[in-house]
């Protein structure tokens, strides 16, 4: 018979798995705020740019093949730094916390960025651009420091007992963040729901460097 497995907290902190989840939710909330505000460009599933690179490169209305290029080139960016952080990080979950606060630097630049566009009336168009570099080159550098800590709930088979779990929190959290960054899209605008997701990515950060387990790595 195999071994029940392991419980949560002795897999992955649990300081660090609410680190992630809360992560996960900002993922949705710049997910739909980029959909719904940038152009129809995915600012983290970037492989759905190609698709929509494709369409807008074929003329099909409502799709551009510029803010797809411009995700692309902006998450490989932040993946590349994200290497580099971790290089020089002592411990792993340093290397989260340094590319969490650049994230979430990202975001309320790009936030307030959008704000000082709706006032110039400079949006949409290609003044959008810089908007989707900054949201895709944080979640670029985030996902990309989340896959080099090689956590078992994430890198285990799915439906591998406690990572089947995680998996689905994390998904629960995602949809939560897309339902409320979409809400907040289109009832306070495109500025606020970035200002809000970097909010958030802020204080799910202090929140794990306060925990005492965060010296133990």
């Amino acid at each position: 018979m195999n071994p029940a497995p392991a419980p949560l907290s002795l897999r992955t902190p649990a300081p660090l798995l609410r680190l992630l989840l809360a992560l996960s939710a900002t993922t949705g909330m710049v997910e739909a705020a980029s959909l719904l505000g940038m152009e129809r460009a995915f600012a983290a599933n970037v492989t759905g740019n190609l698709v929509f690179a494709v369409l807008g490169a074929a003329g099909a209305p409502g799709f551009a093949l510029l803010p797809c290029l411009a995700a692309l080139a902006a998450f490989a960016a932040g993946a590349a730094l994200a290497g580099r952080i971790g290089a020089g990080a002592g411990r792993p979950g340093h290397g989260l916390v340094r590319a969490a606060v650049i994230e979430s630097a990202l975001l309320i630049l790009a936030g307030l960025l959008a704000l000082a566009l709706v006032r110039a009336g400079a949006l949409p168009g290609r003044a959008v651009l810089g908007l989707i570099a900054l949201a895709a080159g944080a979640a670029g550098l985030r996902i990309a420091a989340v896959r080099r800590l090689a956590l078992p709930d994430l890198s285990a088979p799915l439906g591998a007992g406690a990572s089947l779990k995680v998996r689905l929190a994390a998904l629960a959290m995602f949809l939560a963040g897309a339902a409320g960054g979409s809400a907040l899209v289109l009832t306070a605008g495109l500025g606020a729901s970035l200002l809000a997701a970097g909010g958030v990515v802020l204080a799910a950060t202090a929140l794990f460097v306060r925990h005492p387990q965060m010296s133990e790595g």
